[in-house]
């Protein structure tokens, strides 16, 4: 987003988002992460929620719908978590890719 208001509501999604983030980190890791890196990764995760919200705002159909927006993201989450990874895998060996 641009605008006078861009760096309060980036630091506001990055306050919000990132607890959360740094657990679903911890919980993809595949071993212990130190805190530095789990920090490092928390900031890049955040800051792709904050694109989507972003261009939601920007972008979004008139007027914006809160719900349908908030269907989006739910539905992003677990494939973000790795719940969809069985069912990715299983797809890409079908279209041959390995």
């Amino acid at each position: 987003m641009t605008g006078p208001c861009a760096f309060g509501l980036s630091q506001a999604l990055h306050r919000l988002l990132s607890p959360v983030n740094e657990q679903l980190i911890h919980r993809m890791s595949r071993g212990p992460l130190d805190r530095d890196l789990a920090a490092d990764l928390s900031t890049f995760v955040t800051g792709g929620w904050a694109a989507v919200i972003s261009a939601w705002v920007i972008e979004g159909p008139e007027p914006l719908d809160p719900e349908a927006f908030a269907d989006r993201l739910l539905r992003m989450a677990p494939v973000i978590a790795g719940a969809g990874g069985e069912t990715a895998t299983a797809e890409a060996k079908e279209h041959g890719v390995s």
